[in-house]
């Protein structure tokens, strides 16, 4: 008995009551039992379709937990790319750091080497202006005692044709005296001033008309700029260690004509190591200019110079960091401070 008609059929072939409530209450009872079982099918069938709802729910879930694993690991790939090219920019800016303070190593030993050229030229400009004025002041010397020789031989020679001049008129006047036989007592006339002490330019020591007394306004200003920089100790811009500044400064464009401080003899006219194109000018006494960094001459060693020409033009040549005229005053060959002098 499997359908409805199979248990109609049942409760027909029942042969009594008996067998009729017999039947009918095992047909109830499969009834019951069928309904039960379609109950349970249809909570089966709710519960497959809540559990593949479900299940798609956990499908979708996880496409959407992919993608999202997946936008995830593109975004760590693209942190870790930029991260590679941060490092790889750390690194080429720190190489290139590298090379820049290797270059600026260098350069500052250079420009130590430079600086150490500079103040060895110094030095040795000041040995050969000490041996110039050690030479002037022998010259002179031979000069003071060869104008003292001549100046003995002039008054000699004096009182030699002054005793002859005077022999000569006593001689006259003896010749007179007996040619008139008068026997006068007055013949000599020989008053004869001591022309011999007439004043004589003996040891004149006009040569050193320049002298080294350091009044103010001895010199000129060789150029019409502002001073940058003045004479003295200062601490080196690139070195950083304390150097002495041998001269002064002077701020001006490149072509400026520079001029003379004072009349003089060009000693030295030409490049100087750090000091550049440079003219040295002896003015006598001991007394000399320095003019360097030029970037043209105007003279040339041997030549003699007046106050106020021009004998260059402003420069940056030698060891410069623009255009200027570094200006020196020496005395005996030692850098003194030009400022008293201008």
């Amino acid at each position: 008995m499997s359908g409805e008609g199979n248990y109609a059929d049942a409760l027909l072939d029942a042969q009594d009551l008996n067998e009729l409530t017999r039947t009918s209450g095992l047909v109830r009872s499969i009834l019951d039992s069928d309904l039960a079982a379609i109950e349970r099918m249809r909570t089966l069938e709710h519960e497959i379709s809540a559990s593949v709802g479900h299940l798609e729910e956990l499908q979708d879930q996880e496409v959407e937990e992919q993608r999202a694993a997946e936008e995830e690991r593109n975004r760590v790939a693209a942190l870790r790319e930029e991260r590679q090219d941060v490092r790889d920019a750390v690194a080429v800016e720190r190489e290139r750091q590298e090379e820049v303070l290797a270059e600026l190593e260098a350069d500052k030993e250079e420009y130590d080497r430079l600086v150490g050229e500079l103040e060895g030229q110094s030095q040795a400009l000041e040995a050969e202006l000490a041996q110039l004025a050690d030479e002037q002041e022998d010259l002179q010397a031979e000069r003071r005692a060869e104008i003292e020789r001549r100046e003995q031989e002039r008054r000699e020679q004096e009182r030699r044709e002054q005793a002859e001049r005077e022999q000569a008129e006593r001689e006259q006047a003896e010749r007179e005296a007996a040619s008139d036989g008068s026997g006068n007592d007055d013949a000599g006339s020989g008053s004869g001033g001591g022309s011999s002490d007439s004043p004589g330019s003996g040891g004149s020591d006009s040569s050193a008309s320049s002298g080294a007394d350091g009044g103010g306004g001895l010199l000129a200003r060789p150029v019409g700029g502002p001073v940058t920089s003045s004479f003295g100790y200062r601490t080196h811009p690139v070195l950083g260690t304390q150097r002495l500044h041998a001269g002064i400064d002077f701020g001006a464009p490149t072509g400026t004509p520079i001029r003379a401080a004072d009349g003089g003899r060009v000693v030295q006219a030409g490049g100087r190591g750090g000091y550049g194109i440079t003219v040295v000018i002896d003015h006598g006494g001991g007394l000399s200019t320095l003019y360097a960094h030029q970037s043209s001459l105007n003279v040339s060693a041997g030549e003699s110079v007046s106050r106020g020409d021009v004998i260059g033009y402003v420069g940056s040549t030698g060891v410069s960091t623009g255009p200027h005229l570094h200006f020196e005053v020496r005395e005996g060959g030692s850098p003194v401070n030009p400022a008293p002098y201008l």
